[in-house]
């Protein structure tokens, strides 16, 4: 990606593999879809050693920012483009408050990034044992970001995922299975006939294609023996 290295006199671009925290905030600007937005960041008033302090960073929501103009300019991407990426964003961000559904994560448990805590609705975690074939664990942390809240539930996960494949085994049954395989053949079938009708389009131009082809060979190789006979 392009990055612009500042310097007292000079500017110069340079460019770099794109980071992560970079890509998501390029996600996240609504000028990536042509609008312009003013007011997106709050500040709030802390009270450190018995002074007050300002604080800013605090992402304001939507209907509170102070401006936003879309259509402002021409976008990589139209709104409702953006508008999708927006919430597709927010369903894949873990660990946060919003219920919304997850995409799930890697690891051997089937839940890991999709339960959440019964008590007070967050993410649960996904914990495994250090030892080979330890059974891991679903452990809700509570709210963790203050010492000495305590944890808040946890659970084995070995019998939620039992209960989680018979369900899933319940619903790929037999007739399901018969179902996938049957619309799977149909999809091949189809491409199949795509294929011969293209083919069967293509053979007479071919055929007209190759007698060109020889009727300029003929002619060239005339014109070659007529060259060397004077």
């Amino acid at each position: 990606m392009p990055v612009i290295l500042r310097n007292v006199q000079i500017y110069k671009l340079s460019w770099k593999a794109p980071a992560y925290h970079t890509v998501m905030q390029i996600l996240h600007n609504p000028l990536y879809a042509g609008a312009y937005a003013f007011g997106r960041i709050a500040q709030k008033t802390r009270i450190v050693d018995g002074r007050a302090r300002k604080v800013s960073g605090f992402k304001k929501p939507r209907e509170e920012w102070n401006v936003l103009l879309r259509d402002n300019h021409p976008g990589y991407i139209c709104w409702q483009e953006y508008e999708d990426n927006q919430k597709l964003l927010l369903e894949n961000a873990h660990m946060k408050k919003n219920c919304s559904r997850k995409s799930a994560r890697g690891g051997r448990a089937l839940l890991t990034g999709l339960m959440r805590c019964g008590r007070c609705g967050r993410m649960m975690r996904v914990f495994y044992g250090q030892a080979k074939g330890n059974a891991h664990r679903c452990q809700c942390r509570g709210d963790d970001a203050h010492v000495g809240a305590g944890l808040c539930i946890g659970i084995g996960g070995v019998r939620v995922d039992r209960a989680v494949a018979l369900q899933v085994l319940e619903a790929v049954s037999d007739r399901a299975v018969e179902a996938a395989i049957l619309a799977s053949d149909q999809v091949e079938r189809s491409r199949k006939e795509i294929i011969a009708a293209v083919e069967r389009e293509l053979r007479p131009m071919r055929c007209i294609g190759c007698a060109a082809w020889r009727r300029d060979l003929i002619s060239s190789m005339s014109s070659s023996i007529a060259t060397a006979t004077h």
